[in-house]
């Protein structure tokens, strides 16, 4: 790519509000089912992840310092992602928008340490440039792509491992952007293209931008039912039987 696209640059361009408009859209689908007191964004400040979420503590980690809107609901804490200054399984929900494609990431730091932070059965989830979609494509041939310079478009495979080995159960994910909205009379509200209804259906993997979601599992003993806690009833002198039999062990 001949020119430099900061992910601030990318963001005003129609491929950047597509992607922001998709990926806001598909977190706030997922947030009205998660539950809990905590939640924490890493990263990609441009995107509230937060949207239609009934969590009210919202975080927000960033590397370097920032201005938020003043009706912005997250609160802004300057950390390193790989070293976060949060108490150990105190999270509910974490939200990494883009946090596993960016170039200078690693990987396997940033996912130890939302594990270490999210509670048992908490929530992770991420978007990504898929390395599958058409934007990758049209890099491969030398032409000209919308993705910003400082991403690096990984595989949902890749992705899925990394998640695994870091100890998370996969649970669900989505694939969306397959070409530039629409640009319609209302701000910032971009229409689908036929590319986006078409891909859908037709070739769902091939989405620039994919979204996945898992659980932290924790493994330990399960008690299920009244049974495991029913009393076993002896037969009746049962116990004096036993009370016999251990007097005589013992002699």
């Amino acid at each position: 790519m001949a020119d430099t696209v900061t992910w601030i640059n990318f963001l005003t361009t129609r491929a950047g509000q597509t992607v922001s408009a998709w990926e806001r859209a598909v977190f706030a689908r997922l947030n009205r089912s998660v539950q809990g007191l905590r939640a924490v964004q890493i990263g990609a400040a441009a995107i509230d992840a937060f949207e239609q979420s009934s969590i009210s503590h919202r975080i927000l980690i960033e590397d370097k310092a920032l201005r938020l809107e003043e009706n912005d609901l997250r609160h802004l804490v300057l950390a390193s992602p790989h070293a976060l200054p949060i108490e150990s399984e105190s999270i509910d929900y974490v939200v990494l928008p883009h946090a596993l494609d960016k170039n200078n990431t690693d990987t396997k730091a940033l996912l130890d340490e939302v594990m270490r932070i999210l509670a048992p059965n908490g929530i992770v989830a991420t978007t990504f440039f898929n390395a599958n979609g058409s934007w990758c494509w049209l890099e491969k041939f030398f032409l000209s792509t919308p993705l910003p310079s400082d991403a690096r478009a990984i595989s949902v495979a890749s992705a899925r491992t990394d998640l695994s080995l870091a100890g998370f159960s996969i649970e669900g994910g989505h694939f969306g952007v397959y070409g530039v909205g629409r640009q319609t009379s209302v701000p910032h509200a971009l229409l689908p293209t036929w590319m986006d209804k078409a891909g859908d259906r037709w070739w769902p993997t091939m989405g620039n931008v994919a979204f996945l979601y898992a659980r932290k599992r924790v493994n330990g003993m399960t008690l299920v039912g009244k049974s495991a806690f029913r009393k076993v009833r002896l037969p009746m002198g049962s116990s004096v039987l036993a009370h016999k039999q251990a007097e005589a062990d013992q002699s």
